[in-house]
């Protein structure tokens, strides 16, 4: 092994054995000293010969995957990831958002099959020699596709205004695979006909694009036999009442609740399970929790839905850095103006239902669609008192220790005790109906402080 690979390589693995021995206290940089110190094994593997650093990186892609793939489960049902630093690094909030799944199938298991089917037509251009020749394009293409796909999920972690540590280790695996495919194709004695995309992928008779895809499959469904069967697990628990089961769904707060009475509210104001939601016109899982959390409401006219605001914008929002969602804050003005004219509900549904279309001038169109008087709702908007209302709601979020959106708090089932939840309505109809029904619930678990 020449020099700078066996450095790589031995640094590489000096800083994967520090990071899982708990020898730095950080939890931030116990991550990223192991997110650099797989990248540079890698990259060592690859300068010593680039197939083996391809087969090390796509594992080490499979790796990262199945970890995300278990903890978007355990997140579902109450568990928390050890990547939750803060407010702009929080794993869970991105790994349960709406992206985390496509088709119903977590994103990260997707991931698993890929990266294994990757590593397994590494393993033939390893170990096979000239009889894979397409085995160097076909990497070049998955990390043309890896590429791709990690810029799209990176755009939409940068509007959800978090971002997970392990997520970006892969978009770097994605790179490092697309960049030893390139170099091994600059080398490889294999030729493809130039044109179509089909052809590109379509001339592997030595049999590695079958072998990789039927790799990637039997990964992927075994993936998904396991991931389903812990989920009905859960599932069934949670409907039978368990208590262990059901005490994953809260924890304690770490801050208190404080509610002005100028708060929108959903539902019947005398119902004895309050629920209270601060949260962004422009965060995405926020929009996706609006209409869940809506129609549990009228399912079950005994829990009543409060709402608050937490812009992620410095414009309005002291405790944000820059303008994360820069239509975030007049948004929820005009929607304290529309609350003004009792049409609070049918303006935030319709912001949360076109969440790319947030300007002043898409404002004023959807609220004349809902039937606003657009006077006095301009006059509402302009007036220092819609900004001093939203202000007010984000003061009372940093009293609740808010630190990123959808933030939700339930009064009912400890007594006059908050607890926070996740905004999961079925999780949280499975809580209430547990507690109706006579389940002694078990107090709520400490809540887990963010690391810095």
């Amino acid at each position: 092994m020449r020099g700078p690979s066996l450095i790589l390589t031995l640094l590489g693995g000096l800083c994967l054995g520090v990071s899982f021995a708990g020898v730095i206290a950080s939890t931030l940089g116990a991550i990223v000293l192991g997110i650099v110190g797989g990248w540079l094994l890698c990259t060592g593997l690859l300068l010593h010969h680039r197939m083996v650093g391809a087969f090390a990186t796509s594992v080490f892609g499979m790796g990262i995957s199945l970890y995300l793939a278990r903890q978007h489960l355990n997140a579902l049902h109450g568990g928390e990831s050890i990547c939750n630093i803060d407010a702009t690094f929080d794993c869970d909030l991105v790994n349960t958002s709406a992206w985390s799944e496509l088709f119903g199938v977590p994103t990260a298991l997707l991931a698993f099959g890929f990266y294994a089917g990757v590593t397994a037509i590494a393993y033939l251009g390893w170990n096979g020699g000239e009889k894979y020749k397409a085995a160097p394009r076909l990497i070049w293409v998955a990390g043309w596709f890896a590429t791709l796909f990690s810029t799209a999920m990176a755009v939409y972690s940068f509007q959800l205004g978090a971002w997970c540590l392990f997520c970006i280790s892969l978009y770097v695996v994605a790179l490092t695979l697309l960049s030893a495919g390139w170099v091994m194709r600059q080398h490889s004695e294999d030729t493809w006909e130039h044109g179509t995309f089909g052809a590109l992928v379509g001339n592997n008779r030595d049999g590695s694009m079958v072998s990789g895809v039927v790799a990637g499959l039997l990964c992927l469904v075994a993936g998904m036999v396991f991931y389903d069967g812990k989920a009905n697990e859960n599932s069934a628990a949670l409907a039978a009442g368990d208590p262990t089961a059901l005490a994953g769904i809260y924890e304690a707060i770490t801050g208190e609740i404080v509610l002005d009475g100028t708060e929108a509210t959903y539902g019947d104001q005398s119902a004895p399970y309050m629920l209270v939601e601060w949260a962004d016109f422009e965060c995405p899982y926020c929009g996706k929790a609006s209409a869940d959390l809506k129609n549990m409401i009228d399912s079950n006219p005994h829990i009543q839905l409060r709402f608050k605001h937490y812009p992620l914008s410095a414009v309005c929002n002291e405790y944000i850095d820059g303008e994360r969602h820069a239509d975030a804050c007049g948004a929820a003005r005009a929607a304290e103006c529309a609350g003004e004219q009792g049409l609070f509900w049918d303006l935030s549904s319709k912001m949360f239902k076109n969440q790319s279309y947030l300007s002043a001038t898409d404002i004023e169109f959807m609220a004349k669609q809902v039937g606003l008087e657009m006077e006095s709702l301009s006059e509402c908007i302009a007036a220092e008192r819609s900004l001093r209302a939203v202000r007010d709601d984000v003061v009372h979020a940093k009293r609740a220790d808010v630190h990123g959106t959808p933030a939700l708090f339930l009064k009912g089932t400890h007594g006059e005790t908050w607890v926070k939840v996740r905004p999961e309505s079925g999780k949280i109809t499975a809580l209430v109906s547990a507690h109706q029904s006579g389940v002694a619930l078990p107090d709520p678990k400490p809540a887990e402080p963010h690391a810095h």
